[in-house]
């Protein structure tokens, strides 16, 4: 159940900017979309990430950018799915190959050092949750 409400909140998000939505792994793009390897056949891991932001952001963007280099050649890392409305609500879906990929990303050094910067700074609050993905299917109307 919370898989669809998360879909249908980044479709109303993404279509709000003109952007085309793009669930799981899909060759469409999307708002933010790192699909670093083929899509699994088996199932896989979720770690949807729900945030709100503070006013201060300095450092934020480039932290991320930094974030997202290093997963693109992290093992297990599969893609993510993110958008962020106007009052600084954000949701960020990873995909990961299994659960021991999560945990060594949590234990990753420039991660620790950016979660730490989001409790100082960057975030009023987080909330994360892990998740195994046990069926996907898409459908798009083009």
């Amino acid at each position: 159940m919370i898989i669809l409400i998360l879909a249908l909140w980044f479709a109303r998000n993404a279509a709000r900017r003109n952007r085309q939505f793009s669930p799981g792994f899909s060759n469409r793009p999307t708002r933010t979309s790192h699909h670093a390897q083929a899509k699994p056949k088996t199932l896989y891991w979720a770690v949807i990430f729900t945030t709100k932001t503070t006013d201060n952001l300095e450092g934020y963007d480039s932290t991320s950018h930094t974030l997202e280099e290093i997963l693109k050649d992290f093992d297990g890392y599969l893609g993510m799915d993110s958008s962020r409305n106007s009052e600084g609500i954000g949701i960020t879906v990873s995909y990961w190959r299994d659960e021991e990929s999560i945990k060594r990303w949590k234990m990753n050094e420039s991660h620790s050092t950016a979660r730490e910067l989001g409790r100082q700074q960057w975030y009023e609050y987080y909330h994360l949750r892990v998740c195994q993905v046990v069926r996907e299917y898409d459908w798009a109307n083009n």
